[in-house]
């Protein structure tokens, strides 16, 4: 990866984890999901990628994504999973670092 690769992985990674110039607002990871919490990894992962995108990803980024997780996409999501929690961030940053996020 080069100069600006990384730099461009960076900024979705401070972007996602809410670090950024004072007086700037960004949402925070959890308010790129519904009002109520996906209930399988397949389904956070539509959410998530809805969001920014606005349009779903394609179906190998999809599973990208999904096995980024280490789950499968019917993996059940529950109250206070670490994927809702503290490592959602590290999804939305791959999600904003995805090709469909590139190309649009």
């Amino acid at each position: 990866m080069g100069v600006v690769g990384a730099r461009r992985v960076g900024h979705h990674l401070e972007r996602s984890s809410g670090w950024w110039l004072p007086g700037l607002r960004f949402a925070a990871a959890r308010e790129l999901l519904p009002v109520a919490p996906p209930g399988t990894v397949g389904a956070l992962v539509d959410a998530l990628a809805l969001q920014p995108l606005d349009t779903p990803v394609p179906p190998p980024e999809r599973a990208a994504l999904v096995a980024s997780t280490g789950n499968s996409e019917l993996a059940p999501l529950r109250s206070g999973d670490e994927w809702l929690g503290w490592r959602l961030t590290s999804l939305v940053r791959l999600v904003l670092d995805s090709p469909s996020a590139a190309a649009r």
